[in-house]
């Protein structure tokens, strides 16, 4: 399914193991104490193997070294789906320490480096209090590039189904593009779980 989603990618990298059992070789590289030496192993030959390699870093619960390994990893992650196995739920608890760093990777010429900064945002920073500080950061970032603009959309999204009145305003003192302020109340609108009354309201903010 990947490279049907993907028919640019080296086919070369590409396996073809699913998810499940590419979890499962995580949990046993964990159980034997390998997982280390897998970590210090790069670049893999297959994505498959970048997939484990995100599941091992996100798996992981000390910050430090959590930090240290996607640091050496991103320059590695050349497609959107690695990007997404990356989720270190660890951050959630030193949304501080983490909060210049994620500024790094918003800046990053790398894509999915970006990708993965904004999901960050959005895993450690999802209450209504703590989203807003981000708006102008995630405005910012400057791509033509179709999954960042997207991702961008996404992150806005979140925002108004955490905090629509917040996000709504926004939306009318910044710059922010039309596309993006659309497909962001497009996704807010349809997402699963809201009601018809709150979809009519959201679709009446599109311009």
């Amino acid at each position: 399914k990947f490279l049907k989603y993907n028919p640019e990618y080296n086919e070369e990298r590409v396996i073809g193991v699913k998810e499940g059992t590419l979890r499962q070789t995580a949990i046993r590289l964990i159980k034997t104490g390998r997982s280390s030496a897998f970590l210090s192993k790069l670049p893999h030959k297959y994505l498959e193997e970048d997939h484990i390699h995100a599941m091992l870093i996100s798996g992981n619960k000390r910050f430090p070294y959590c930090l240290r390994h996607i640091n050496n990893f991103l320059p590695y992650v050349d497609n959107l789906q690695t990007a997404e196995y990356l989720t270190p739920y660890v951050f959630k608890k030193h949304t501080g320490e983490i909060y210049e760093q994620i500024l790094l990777w918003l800046s990053s010429d790398n894509i999915y480096t970006v990708i993965f900064a904004i999901n960050t945002v959005i895993l450690c920073y999802s209450s209504s209090e703590e989203l807003p500080l981000w708006f102008d950061a995630i405005l910012s970032v400057e791509s033509k590039d179709s999954l960042v603009r997207k991702k961008r959309a996404e992150f806005f999204r979140t925002a108004l189904l955490i905090c629509e009145e917040e996000t709504l305003e926004f939306f009318e003192k910044s710059e922010i593009d039309k596309w993006t302020r659309n497909m962001a109340i497009q996704l807010a609108a349809f997402s699963k779980g809201t009601d018809e009354k709150t979809r009519e309201r959201l679709v009446g903010y599109r311009v």
